[in-house]
């Protein structure tokens, strides 16, 4: 193998020593063939009329055969690039690593606010040849580039967790740039790849905050409201209490405007759940919520309660971390939950109730009536977040 591919799988395994371990018989059958087995799959790296290498792939089972980058690596990149929006590009997820165009251009020009970057590639042998084309040892060596290769499908999701705990300083602002081509030939692949560095991040931000700093805040929170949580009965008493019953659950999405009818007529015999958002829009149409749920820990929640009178019927059901002004602000009866097991146990608040409902207040509302034992949850305005799956 060549001078370029030896220098940097070195880089590589000093970097990340695990690799040599994993993709040992891949490395193997990389040197030994690097052109692969005819009988089912052929790599050759190619000269393009523009003198950019290119990568000819073909496969015999699914059946796939194409050059890797269309028209070219520099054009395929450009395009690409120009479709995606980059402006708070903390982390970045690379699908796909072809022979390196895009990941090339990305760092050659890194926007100032990116802070790790993640490269995720099933097939080792496309790896492999974007490793024997050119130095990317100082790529290979930078601390906040992660290389995952070779994963399976159902070994994927764990990688891309530890990928938001290698980077646990980041902000969870994620981009992705994805090629074409891997796309295309591993379809089934990037698609559970993608939704699992959702789950992946939406998990992380619920254990651990959005960022350091958000931690710290959402620490100091827990931390400011403890004389509030030692005297608060916490969710567990809710656990299963509506088993089989049926609830209905409003979130701040369009669809609401057009179900104040629907709502007015059930409330009182079907529990109303809703996020704190719907607590104006609700008392300006005369629909009183049973729970109103909160989530984040931020000024704004304070400013949705403020002023606003709250039904006798309704209780607040938030984490403990929310700010105390939010707690203070609503007028009516509240219960807390633990979002950090680690936090609680160490503050002696985990009878609240360990939860960890979701990344938006509509997932709050699901979670907390799946808690409940609700057996039938009908949605009204989720049109906007989707997060945990």
């Amino acid at each position: 193998m060549n001078e370029f591919f030896e220098q940097n799988i070195e880089k590589l395994f000093a970097r990340q020593p695990e690799i040599k371990d994993r993709l040992g018989k891949e490395l193997e059958a990389f040197r030994a063939h690097p052109q692969g087995d005819p009988q089912k799959e052929i790599y050759r790296v190619i000269d393009g009329p523009n003198g950019l290498k290119n990568l000819l792939y073909s496969r015999a089972n699914p059946q796939y055969q194409a050059l890797y980058h269309k028209p070219d690596g520099i054009s395929e990149t450009h395009r690409i690039m120009r479709e995606v929006d980059l402006k708070n590009p903390q982390m970045v997820f690379f699908f796909g690593c072809g022979l390196g165009f895009m990941i090339e251009e990305f760092l050659s020009n890194r926007p100032k606010l990116n802070k790790a970057v993640v490269i995720v590639e099933k097939n080792p042998m496309i790896f492999f040849h974007m490793l024997s084309i050119k130095d990317w040892t100082h790529v290979l060596e930078a601390s906040d580039v992660l290389w995952v290769v070779g994963f399976s499908e159902s070994e994927i999701a764990a990688q891309l967790v530890i990928s938001f705990e290698v980077f646990s300083t980041v902000n969870r602002s994620v981009k992705i740039l994805a090629l074409p081509s891997a796309l295309e030939s591993e379809a089934e692949y990037y698609s559970s790849a993608a939704q699992s560095m959702m789950n992946a991040r939406d998990q992380s931000t619920i254990w651990t905050g959005n960022s350091v700093e958000d931690s710290f805040q959402g620490l100091k929170n827990i931390c400011d409201n403890l004389e509030f949580a030692l005297q608060n009965p916490g969710i567990a008493a809710l656990k299963e209490r509506f088993k089989g019953k049926t609830c209905i659950s409003v979130a701040a999405g369009p669809s609401v405007n057009g179900a104040w009818d629907i709502l007015r007529q059930v409330q009182g015999k079907i529990p109303i759940i809703a996020c704190d958002t719907m607590l104006k829009p609700m008392n300006a149409q005369g629909v009183k919520a049973d729970i109103i749920t909160a989530l984040e820990r931020d000024p704004i929640v304070a400013d949705l309660f403020r002023g606003h009178p709250v039904p006798e019927r309704s209780t607040l059901i938030g984490p403990a971390l929310l700010l105390p002004d939010a707690w203070n602000a609503f007028q009516g009866r509240k219960i807390a939950y633990c979002p950090t097991v680690a936090y609680a146990i160490n503050l002696g608040i985990n009878f609240l109730y360990p939860f960890a409902p979701g990344s938006s207040a509509g997932n709050v509302n699901l979670a907390l009536a799946q808690l409940m034992g609700f057996s039938n949850i009908i949605m009204i305005g989720h049109n906007l977040a989707y997060g945990l799956g």
